[in-house]
């Protein structure tokens, strides 16, 4: 059997799900070739230069490469000549196909081509279609046969560091994101002892005892970011309605062996049990509390911090969901 993956959507998070569907398909000792339309280089987020042997930019295409089964990770996000090639591509294969979302659904105008295509049969080209278990089928257009995924995080590139046993006596504490967030309320809980590492798009201001870092300029420094921190800090809004916001960033720290603190959600109770692998609050005018807390109990971080990561490659591993997409028997 020979896989073709179509990655079109430039981003990390689709990058790192390639990435997990190379590993897996070079485990299983099948065949496969990446086609993507990425204009920069990912290749600092690749665990092997092996898996980067395999992909090719779709303008070197020359003819069209043979398979037997089609993944594709998203869809264009732009209508232009890369998205051309790809609907090419898609209708050309009387093959099966699986589109995995890895993406929440785009609103009105966020993306021209799905703003196109959901007016057409399009996304019934595909066999299977993988959406997120927190998303209403309804809000989708007419697709193949749905199958619900949870959100999964790629535990071979994000693991701890080898000296991540050691506790410095100066807590760090590490936090990132703009959407959802309540920055002030973490601020207000710092003593001037504790720092903070701090990535986002949104202002965050400058202080002795606070390391500010724009996310979008850091993608690739998250990894290093997190291993220098004790815990992970994420404030998420009291009136964040998205009881998955912060996740991403939860699961990157859980996967490095760093406890989360992190608002108390139905969906993240799924994955932190309160005071054995991270820490919740339940407004944001607790974290002080809950900071004061952990520190108090700093020398048990390592060990929680490991129990995290278990919880993750156990409930989360994105190798896990590539192996069950490739073992997907297919009609």
């Amino acid at each position: 059997m020979k896989v073709l993956i179509l990655n079109f959507n430039e981003s990390p998070e689709n990058y790192h799900m390639e990435m997990a569907l190379s590993r897996a398909c070079l485990n299983k000792k099948i065949n496969f070739l990446t086609i993507h339309s990425f204009k920069h280089d990912y290749s600092a987020l690749a665990t092997s230069k092996e898996l980067e042997r395999n992909r090719t930019h779709y303008l070197k295409i020359r003819k069209n490469p043979e398979c037997d089964l089609i993944i594709s990770i998203d869809f264009p996000w732009k209508t232009d000549k890369s998205s051309l090639y790809y609907a090419r591509i898609a209708k050309r294969y009387e093959i099966p196909k699986i589109m995995i979302m890895n993406h929440l659904i785009p609103m009105p105008k966020d993306s021209s081509f799905y703003d196109k295509v959901s007016k057409t049969d399009f996304f019934k080209l595909f066999d299977y279609s993988y959406i997120f278990r927190f998303e209403d089928p309804k809000n989708y257009p007419p697709l193949g046969k749905i199958l619900k995924r949870d959100y999964y995080i790629d535990t071979e590139y994000y693991k701890p560091e080898k000296n991540s046993e050691n506790i410095s006596e100066v807590i760090k504490i590490f936090t990132a994101g703009s959407k959802g967030r309540d920055f002030d309320n973490l601020l207000n809980a710092l003593d001037k002892d504790i720092k903070l590492i701090a990535v986002s798009n949104s202002q965050i201001p400058q202080k002795e005892n606070i390391i500010f870092l724009k996310l979008n300029q850091n993608l690739f420094n998250l990894k290093k970011l997190i291993s220098e921190a004790n815990f992970t800090a994420i404030p998420i809004s009291d009136n964040e309605k998205n009881e998955t916001a912060g996740m991403a960033i939860a699961f990157m720290s859980m996967a490095m062996g760093k406890p989360v603190l992190i608002k108390n959600t139905k969906w993240m109770r799924k994955y932190i049990k309160d005071g054995i692998n991270g820490f919740f609050y339940s407004e944001t005018a607790e974290i002080k509390e809950k900071i004061n807390l952990i520190i108090a109990n700093k020398n048990k971080l390592y060990g929680m911090g490991k129990k995290a990561r278990e919880t993750v490659v156990k409930k989360a591993s994105l190798d896990s969901f590539a192996y069950s997409v490739l073992g997907k028997k297919l009609k």
